[in-house]
């Protein structure tokens, strides 16, 4: 049984290779690469990032994070509560409305947003990250907020990179590590177009060595070797005809469900053949 699951790992492993998508620049990319700490922005070849959340799960093999693209951090306090910023984007107002020990109230150009500390949200087109949070009442507050233009959410298995575009300068932002208190972006640029490219790659080609019981996979589960065809090309119909790559992920897991259906049902006969 170990082994049958050790095929569907590298089934579901094949699967995400699939659906990966990579970028291209003719003359070459310009790389850079920094360590960002959760709540904190930095430049990055000329683009303030800022990190919202990161994570790893070691038992999946998967870091995550969710980033701020053009940003801006500021400390809001009774002294300081009303605060212009400067993005790639525009201008805009910041003003502390009021806080509490569990709530915290600003406006950002006329629009009022109420947020709780580690609330991500959008307001009047602009997306705040609300950091951290001190003190009981308005004269006591001290709030670190992180701001941005856009979001984008990355991880190892889903989405490793992500092309953005500011004011018609484009960047492709890649997760390169995350924990839970930080995240290394890197940020590559091209003096040309950049081009998007969806990266195909054949299903788990050892397959027909997996054994299971005496008797080999490849030997006796031929219907394992087609369904493996049947993944590849399907997948790569799906991918020349543009259908959207987020819809990968659960032809993956039809997919397994199906391997471990068609296992069990060995599994099964096996015992009986053995009674």
């Amino acid at each position: 049984m170990k082994k049958v699951f050790l095929f569907v790992f590298l089934l579901m492993i094949s699967l995400n290779l699939v659906s990966a998508v990579s970028y291209e620049c003719n003359s070459g990319f310009e790389e850079n690469s920094k360590e960002i700490n959760l709540g904190d922005d930095k430049s990055i070849s000329g683009l303030r990032i800022g990190v919202a959340y990161s994570a790893e799960i070691v038992v999946l093999n998967k870091i995550t994070a969710e980033i701020l693209i053009d940003t801006e951090k500021i400390t809001l306090t009774n002294d300081t509560s009303l605060q212009e910023i400067e993005l790639k984007t525009g201008s805009y107002d910041i003003e502390l409305k009021n806080h509490t020990s569990s709530e915290t109230g600003i406006e950002v150009e006329n629009d009022d947003e109420t947020l709780e500390e580690g609330d991500i949200t959008n307001v009047d087109d602009i997306f705040v990250f609300f950091f951290k949070g001190e003190g009981e009442n308005l004269e006591e507050a001290n709030i670190e907020l992180v701001l941005g233009s856009k979001r984008v959410s990355l991880s190892n298995t889903e989405n490793p990179e992500e092309l953005v575009t500011i004011n018609d300068e484009e960047y492709v932002v890649e997760l390169k590590s995350a924990s839970s208190n930080s995240a290394i972006i890197k940020v590559k640029t091209c003096t040309e177009s950049i081009t998007e490219k969806v990266e195909e790659t054949t299903t788990n080609t050892t397959a027909s060595n997996v054994t299971i019981g005496n008797d080999s996979l490849g030997e006796r589960d031929e219907d394992v070797i087609k369904i493996n065809e049947t993944v590849k090309n399907t997948t790569s119909d799906n991918l020349n005809n543009g259908e959207s790559r987020n819809m990968l992920p659960y032809y993956g897991i039809g997919i397994v469900i199906v391997v471990l259906i068609f296992f069990g049902i060995g599994f099964k006969r096996r015992s009986e053949k053995y009674k």
